[in-house]
């Protein structure tokens, strides 16, 4: 009898065993599916988004983009004529190029840029973009809502004699119309830059040509991208004590300068191109003056705030100009932007 009763108790835990087997064999197959699943809906969701984006950029009316806009409104974008920060990356490190021009991978990629808004044509070399900057401060009275530009004060050794005072930054996508990752410790420094200015307000930094990008915005998974394409830009960020922010985003392989044809924040004065299809551009970037804090709330100025003004982000209104790294940095957990 001792000799069945340890049989018999070695035939069910065998028995067990197989069972457990099974079910562990059979979970993983459904964390896989689910895996699946939510890969694949996110892709969808980004689709959606992308296309609800588009829409609604599409069918605003040239006068509603291209109107002046009032120096003392409250948010980045509706001073940038509708400027978009949403590859922005804080932290990056100082340089005196955006993209690096001289590295081996720099001279292996092509120049992916849209001739028209369907497709991108692949050329190679890429071209240099030249950048130089002249910050300048404005005067704007009570009354005046114009383009700070008619009332612009040139930045003087007072103004701008503290280096710290002003910050620039400069990001863009890649020459193959891609951004570097918008994950902490990835990619940190690829076609992004902190530009120190001289005392007098000027600056002068040197890229590789951007590429152009499309529904996803340069920023799909493993550098996926749909039609339409816009055109190649270089994005810019700057703060100064005192002055409220101002952002930019500047059309480089054209002559049609910021993305508002009205925008006073920053104008295009100056556009060369050479022979060899090389660029240099001369930007001025107007700052106006603080009246008053931007949040009436007393809340402090800190990135976030000067970013994310909308309550609810993940609107498309929100999501394709705010930044994910400042507004909605937990995205990144799961989507490898």
């Amino acid at each position: 009898s001792m000799v069945v009763s340890v049989v018999w108790v070695f035939s069910l835990a065998r028995c067990a065993a197989e069972v457990m087997k099974s079910h562990w064999r059979a979970t993983g197959q459904l964390w896989a599916t689910m895996r699946e699943i939510i890969a694949r809906g996110r892709l969808v969701t980004m689709v959606v988004v992308t296309l609800l984006q588009t829409h609604f950029t599409l069918s605003l009316p040239c006068s509603t983009r291209d109107q002046e806009v009032s120096s003392t409104s409250s948010s980045i974008y509706e001073r940038s004529n509708g400027a978009s920060a949403q590859a922005y990356k804080p932290d990056a490190p100082v340089k005196t190029s955006i993209c690096d021009i001289g590295s081996d991978a720099a001279a292996m990629q092509r120049h992916r840029v849209a001739g028209w808004r369907m497709y991108r044509r692949s050329s190679s070399p890429v071209p240099v973009i030249s950048i130089t900057g002249r910050i300048h401060r404005c005067e704007v009275h009570e009354a005046e809502t114009s383009t700070c530009a008619s009332t612009m004060v040139s930045a003087s050794n007072q103004d701008l004699s503290d280096n710290n005072s002003v910050s620039v930054e400069a990001w863009q996508a890649r020459p193959d119309g891609t951004y570097s990752s918008l994950r902490p410790t990835f990619d940190e420094g690829d076609c992004r830059a902190t530009i120190v200015p001289s005392s007098d307000g000027k600056f002068y930094v040197e890229t590789l040509a951007p590429g152009s990008v499309g529904m996803f915005s340069g920023i799909g998974p493993n550098g996926m991208d749909l039609p339409p394409f816009g055109a190649p830009t270089i994005n810019f960020l700057l703060q100064a004590e005192g002055a409220l922010p101002l952002l930019a985003n500047i059309e480089v392989l054209s002559d049609k300068g910021t993305s508002g044809k009205n925008d006073s924040s920053a104008e295009v004065s100056s556009w060369n191109m050479d022979a060899e299809g090389n660029v240099s551009i001369e930007v001025d970037f107007f700052l106006s003056p603080r009246k008053q804090a931007i949040h009436e709330d007393g809340k402090d100025e800190s990135l976030e705030n000067i970013m994310c003004p909308t309550i609810v982000y993940g609107l498309p209104k929100s999501f394709f100009t705010q930044p994910i790294t400042v507004c909605a940095p937990s995205l990144l957990n799961f989507f490898e932007l």
